[in-house]
């Protein structure tokens, strides 16, 4: 293992993620064994970082969705590829070994790492905009076509399989609430369909505050 591959839990938190990340816990007896299984490997892209504070821990659950170790995580380009959680023998760490290879054998330079952050920041992001019902044809297209001043895949809630039933369509929706952005286009009254939406989605990013613009942003 090299010097590198050890991180502190800061470095990781606040650095650029790109990797593969083993999570392990102060007084785990079975980190301390897949520790010591894989900690061999030479990799400047296979990191190892030890929880020691409760303050850390909570911190990490709010990250990954996880609080039971040992914890693989795969990230590429600061997103998150996978999650294995408890120690990973030959057929689960094939994957993991695997998704190393597509790694090059340098790590990145400060350079390649500040290019790679600048290009995420023109990365168009999947966005729910909830648009007034009253606003149709060309000016609701109109409104959707800013999306890509402000970096977003801009989707019409209300335009979302119309004929199908709600139900369905909201089923469409929530599974991207938890990484999807949310527009509310202010000047209008929205459809009952994209108050439920709003709705679900507020429920379920409650850290996560919603987007307002004005329409008068369009003109």
């Amino acid at each position: 293992m090299f010097d590198s591959q050890k991180l502190a839990f800061e470095n990781f938190v606040l650095g650029y993620k790109h990797g593969v990340y083993v999570f392990t816990k102060d007084g785990c007896r079975a980190c301390e064994d897949y520790k010591k299984e894989i900690e061999w490997i030479n990799n400047s892209y296979l990191y190892f970082v030890e929880v020691l504070l409760e303050e850390q821990r909570e911190v990490l659950s709010k990250i990954i969705d996880r609080t039971a170790f040992p914890i693989t995580v795969g990230y590429l380009d600061n997103q998150i590829k996978f999650i294995r959680q408890g120690i990973l023998f030959e057929k689960d760490w094939a994957e993991v070994h695997k998704f190393l290879e597509t790694f090059p054998p340098s790590p990145l330079t400060p350079e390649e790492i500040k290019n790679r952050i600048e290009k995420q920041k023109n990365r168009c992001l999947l966005t729910y905009y909830a648009i007034p019902q009253e606003i149709k044809g060309l000016d609701r297209q109109a409104i959707l076509n800013k999306g890509i001043e402000h970096n977003e895949f801009p989707i019409d809630i209300d335009s979302v399989c119309p004929d199908l039933p709600a139900k369905d369509r909201e089923r469409m929706l929530e599974g991207c609430y938890h990484f999807a952005k949310l527009v509310l286009w202010k000047g209008g009254a929205y459809s009952n369909f994209t108050n439920d939406i709003i709705l679900g989605y507020t429920i379920n990013n409650q850290e996560i505050s919603f987007i307002e613009r004005d329409l008068s942003e369009v003109k």
